[in-house]
């Protein structure tokens, strides 16, 4: 989501705010703070029945 976010966003403007890219960094920080957290309650195997 970064690279979309460079790629698409930012040679309009640098903030967020005024070029529409705002979706693309709420996801993109989202997306790295699962990476890091895991994904918890959310995790297939916590629906596994054992």
């Amino acid at each position: 989501m970064a690279i979309a976010y460079f790629m698409a966003h930012y040679p309009r403007d640098f903030f967020p705010i005024n070029n529409s890219g705002d979706s693309a960094i709420s996801f993109c920080f989202i997306f790295l703070y699962l990476v890091f957290a895991g994904a918890g309650a959310f995790a297939l195997d916590n629906r596994r029945n054992a």
